[in-house]
């Protein structure tokens, strides 16, 4: 017997289910393959990022205030075009994505718990994601509350990494800066390449608009989790970034497959301490993408018959037990067969081609409206032309 699901969150809980995803994947995890692009501008390029993504935020925020639904992108754009392939296309572009950014956070996990305990990483994997399945099955109030207090630990931990590595930033990091010509060209295409690393890091945003159906006050809470969540995590990305390219070289975080737990140790700080943050970062990240693309399996319009079995929801957990457990054999599977930079990479050019659709969603509707709004055509525009030229640039640079 179906159920639906339950409206059980508030601004607090989903605000922080935002952060947590934004800070997991893109500090956490991938840091260091940023800075082995970027060089030692990697703020600039968390910054370029920030940028691109608030135009396709802004069309978000103003489709989930007319659609408040699970399965948000799949459901814009069903509303905008009026076509179920189209949407469904979008809903499995979506849950592709998410699961592509899961698996990249379970490489990036292995990395940091091999700190601690000489692991096959196979068993690794599996543990994490059989209990990852778990508590996401066990309830969305619960998933949430675990996902609130993990996301205090690992904003705990970056600012640690601040404090302790300011001092570097006074130093050494000045002497850097001022030796490199940030108007250089061979200076701008390593930071764009660094920002189209990075787009993977603002992953998160997006995903809150999934759970409006289990958010109070969706067309309130969801816009204002959306701001706050974008807001907290560039600022920490810029102060974190800024540290690390003071502490270590570019080369040398690259090398790291946890190059947070380097600054901290050049910090003076015990590595082992920030490892273990680090492990409850990516944990968060990993258990928001599994709760997201559940939702997305959920809330999809699926055209097969025996598709439809992802949204059924379960009367005792009122959770999507089926989607939840396809989704996470598949996460192994990718986890399992793929590097962590190709995960990433093939993550942002997934999720710039559906953030180019949200934005082509909006202006459609804007243009059918009684009472057309100029910015809901100048922001979405704006983001398919920032969207589609760095899908462009960095294709053609086969960065990855």
């Amino acid at each position: 017997m179906q159920s639906k699901l339950k409206r059980t969150l508030g601004l607090f809980q989903v605000s922080f289910y935002g952060i947590g995803t934004i800070l997991g994947a893109g500090i956490y995890a991938l840091i260091g393959k940023i800075s082995a692009v970027a060089g030692i501008w990697v703020p600039m390029s968390f910054v370029f990022s920030a940028v691109l993504v608030s135009f396709t935020a802004y069309s978000y925020i103003q489709l989930v205030r007319m659609f408040p639904k699970s399965a948000g992108e799949a459901e814009y754009v069903y509303q905008s075009f009026k076509s179920l392939s189209l949407s469904n296309l979008v809903g499995w572009l979506v849950a592709f994505s998410g699961l592509v950014s899961a698996a990249t956070l379970t490489r990036g996990f292995v990395g940091y718990f091999q700190t601690f305990f000489d692991i096959n990483t196979l068993y690794i994997q599996l543990g994490l994601i059989v209990f990852i399945a778990l508590i996401a099955v066990a309830g969305i109030r619960e998933s949430a509350w675990t996902a609130v207090v993990i996301t205090f630990i690992e904003v705990f931990g970056l600012l640690l990494i601040c404090w302790k590595g300011f001092p570097f930033v006074l130093n050494e990091g000045l002497t850097k800066f001022k030796a490199e010509a940030f108007f250089d060209i061979g200076t701008i295409a390593p930071v764009l390449s660094g920002g189209f690393l990075a787009i993977y890091a603002y992953i998160g945003f997006e995903d809150i608009v999934n759970l409006a159906e289990e958010v109070k006050k969706p067309k309130r809470n969801i816009p204002l989790a959306i701001f706050f969540s974008l807001l907290v995590s560039t600022v920490l990305y810029v102060l974190v970034g800024l540290v690390s390219v003071s502490a270590l070289s570019p080369q040398e975080l690259g090398a790291s497959d946890s190059p947070l737990s380097e600054v901290y140790k050049k910090s003076g700080g015990n590595p082992a301490f920030l490892s273990l943050i680090g492990l409850f970062a990516i944990f968060n990240g990993l258990l928001a993408q599994v709760i997201m693309v559940s939702r997305i399996l959920y809330g999809t319009r699926h055209q097969l018959k025996f598709l439809k079995l992802l949204s059924v929801v379960n009367l005792k957990t009122q959770t999507p037990i089926i989607s939840t457990v396809f989704i996470s054999v598949s996460i192994l599977l990718f986890s399992l067969n793929f590097p962590i930079e190709k995960l990433a990479g093939g993550t942002s050019y997934l999720i710039l081609s559906i953030f180019t659709l949200i934005n082509a969603a909006l202006i459609t509707i804007n243009f059918n409206a009684s009472t057309p709004k100029l910015l809901n055509y100048f922001m979405p525009s704006l983001g398919i032309l920032l969207n589609v030229g760095l899908i462009i640039i960095n294709f053609l640079n086969m960065n990855f």
